[in-house]
């Protein structure tokens, strides 16, 4: 984030990145809103092993990363973009590690801290 653009905010807040025991609960949620609009994949929502190994595979992610990753799995094949409910574990831990990579390659130099709202007056 810009120092110019943080020096003007009024409210400032700083959070730390999802703890270890926090990333599944993300894994799942995101799995559940995808089962409201497709109920094939409730199983896969509810699969708590599942859940624990994306969620070993985003551990060092914001949030929001970790909910685009899970969402990005459908689009990990063509099968599962034309009928999502083919979603698989592989889908997700193959978009796991793709977000990770990425992540990984993006944030290179960056501290622990991630801002989440700046909120300027």
């Amino acid at each position: 984030m810009d120092e110019a653009f943080l020096s003007r905010a009024d409210l400032l807040v700083r959070t730390g990145l999802p703890g270890g025991d926090v990333v599944p609960l993300i894994v799942a949620d995101s799995l559940r809103e995808l089962a409201a609009q497709w109920p094939g994949l409730r199983a896969l929502a509810g699969d708590e092993e599942t859940h624990r190994a994306v969620a070993k595979r985003l551990a060092g992610l914001d949030g929001r990363r970790i909910r685009k990753a899970v969402h990005a799995a459908l689009a990990q094949r063509l099968a599962v973009a034309r009928e999502p409910e083919l979603l698989g574990v592989r889908d997700l831990l193959s978009a796991a590690e793709e977000a990770a990579a990425e992540s990984g390659s993006r944030t290179a130099g960056t501290g622990p801290e991630d801002t989440r709202s700046a909120r300027s007056g």
